[in-house]
């Protein structure tokens, strides 16, 4: 697993400014820019690691393509 002290920010893909948005919607209404990087990589880390085992279900079915419900079992 990769530490988040060597990422670099323009390895993220999710924006700081998307990650405040979903913040402000949990009524987190102020934060920093470093504590937004770090929770758009823990983000992205955990996304990862639900599509591996949902490729993991649709190679095991015998399809390449990921479906809902491989998400919904991962």
């Amino acid at each position: 697993m990769v530490e988040f002290d060597d990422i670099n920010v323009d390895d993220i893909h999710v924006s700081k400014s998307t990650i405040k948005r979903i913040a402000d919607t949990a009524n987190v209404h102020r934060m920093t820019d470093d504590a937004a990087v770090r929770v758009a990589f823990q983000y992205e880390v955990s996304v990862m690691s639900e599509l591996r085992v949902a490729k993991e279900l649709a190679s095991h079915a015998g399809r390449q393509t990921v479906k809902e419900e491989d998400l919904i079992l991962a």
